[in-house]
């Protein structure tokens, strides 16, 4: 368990008014000797692998100038290289291989690893807000209705995709759409598709 009452790096009390404790991984720092790292943040989002690179060699180096432990540092690499492989994983989900079919047009199927599936639950207040502007179907909150069905199918969908890249499958097929509604304004979005091993076949010119 993480002693968030002592700083890692100066060993100063933390969890008082003035000295708030923040978490690195498995490092404590204090207030003071989080502010030095010169603007570094914990919860920053990165969406660019080089951005992210030049920070991680940036707050790496102010760690070693300011003689940080080597577990604090350590802990450091850890937060980057978890954020990396988080951006890895996204564009993978972005460019993966998906089909309602049970086959991908030019590929072919090596193997197939099983089904999998991604859950979301859309709730509460989502039945009541609907009905509420059923009798403006063209309005903005029709709209937003859709734009809430249409994100937690893209959600469901990834999580479907990430199931799938972790039994080893380039590849989803035979994707299907459900809906259920589990109570009165609680709706259930579930995406499932077979995992698949896929080759891209080579493309054969014609002769002249």
């Amino acid at each position: 368990m993480i002693d968030k009452n002592v700083c890692d790096v100066c060993r100063r009390k933390v969890n008082k008014i003035n000295n708030i404790a923040n978490v690195l991984e498995g490092s404590v720092l204090c207030s003071r000797c989080y502010e030095k790292l010169e603007g570094f943040k914990i919860i920053k989002k990165y969406q660019d692998v080089n951005v992210l690179e030049e920070e991680r060699k940036k707050y790496v180096d102010i760690m070693h100038r300011l003689d940080y432990p080597q577990k604090v540092i350590d802990d450091l690499q850890l937060h980057f290289d978890k954020k990396r492989n988080f951006i890895i994983a996204e564009n993978e989900v972005k460019h993966y291989l998906v089909s309602t079919s049970s086959y991908l047009e030019g590929y072919t199927i090596d193997e197939y690893l099983g089904v999998v599936s991604g859950h979301v639950v859309v709730g509460p207040g989502f039945f009541s807000s609907f009905n509420a502007t059923v009798a403006d179907w063209t309005g903005s909150e029709a709209d937003t209705y859709t734009d809430k069905l249409d994100s937690a199918q893209e959600v469901a969908q990834r999580r479907a995709i990430l199931k799938s890249m972790q039994l080893g499958g380039n590849a989803l097929i035979a994707i299907d759409i459900e809906h259920t509604t589990f109570f009165r304004d609680l709706m259930g979005v579930v995406v499932t598709g077979t995992s698949v091993k896929v080759h891209k076949n080579k493309q054969i010119k014609d002769a002249d």
